[in-house]
């Protein structure tokens, strides 16, 4: 494939990206996008990179049927790194997460 050539994104290639991208980022926020890119026959560093950060990224706070996923457009760059590996770490119960933040991530924990 051309890499000017357009190739819309499946779901499966979508929860694809995002599975990667949690398997793929160090302790201190970096994607390693060539492993990601790796994965995608017809993919380069830059449509994966940009089809993260501008569209699914963003969807992911948004997304009602997401518990584990809250918006974090609001927060800080260190909080939203924190959070991501404690998810990684504790997988999507916010119980156990919210401990070490000075916020409320749940009610009734």
């Amino acid at each position: 494939m051309n890499k000017r050539e357009y190739k819309r994104w499946s779901d499966i290639d979508r929860n694809k990206l995002i599975d990667l991208v949690k398997q793929n980022i160090s302790s201190t926020g970096r994607i390693y996008w060539d492993i990601v890119t790796s994965h995608f026959e017809n993919r380069t560093i830059l449509q994966c990179k940009n089809y993260y950060q501008n569209l699914v990224k963003p969807q992911l706070g948004q997304d009602p049927h997401a518990k584990h996923i809250i918006n974090i457009q609001k927060w800080a760059l260190s909080e939203t790194i924190r959070l991501t590996f404690l998810i990684i770490q504790y997988g999507p119960d916010l119980c156990k997460i919210q401990v070490f933040f000075k916020i409320e991530l749940q009610k009734n924990c």
